[in-house]
């Protein structure tokens, strides 16, 4: 039985090789979106203005102070973001599912587990903070932390499905 799975456009799935499933879940967009940063240009108005007010009252250390605050307001924004460098990447092989943490094209973790024993779950509600898991006996990894629900529910049914088909092999 093959089911057809409409997975989100983050999700790269490699089947190339034989008996091997690769994904990697990469966000689209990054999170330093136009909102962020009209946000952060009418924080940059009203404090040149409030800094303006003070600079004419004859307190310009203010003015200097408030575009250190701006600097580091931004900076923060921008390294808090996630970018088109961060991915996840999810090797179904060999009896073993690996999970790979990529942040700046930077390795940060990698998590094994052996695929009979694994199972995917969401976990928390649709309106909620909502978490999609790998697990294994009491150790977990949070996967596709970026994807919307309905991606999210997408990916578990797909992950579950790939699972259940090696272990009936």
């Amino acid at each position: 039985m093959e089911e057809n799975f409409d997975l989100s456009p983050n999700c790269n799935i490699d089947t190339s090789v034989p008996n091997k499933i690769s994904i990697r879940l990469q966000p689209q967009v990054t999170l330093f979106t136009a909102e962020t940063k009209v946000v952060l240009f009418l924080l940059v108005f009203f404090s040149w203005i409030i800094g303006g007010s003070f600079l004419l009252l004859g307190a310009w250390p203010v003015l200097i102070f408030l575009a250190v605050d701006i600097m580091l307001i931004y900076y923060f924004l921008k390294k808090g973001s996630s970018n088109k460098a961060d991915w996840e990447e999810i090797d179904i092989h060999g009896g073993e599912l690996t999970v790979r943490k990529i942040r700046n094209s930077k390795c940060l973790n990698v998590f094994n587990m052996p695929t009979y024993w694994s199972r995917v779950e969401l976990t928390g509600k649709r309106y909620g903070r909502s978490k999609l898991i790998v697990c294994f006996r009491d150790k977990y990894s949070e996967i596709a932390s970026f994807l919307d629900w309905k991606s999210k529910v997408k990916l578990e049914r797909y992950l579950n499905f790939e699972l259940h088909k090696l272990r009936a092999k």
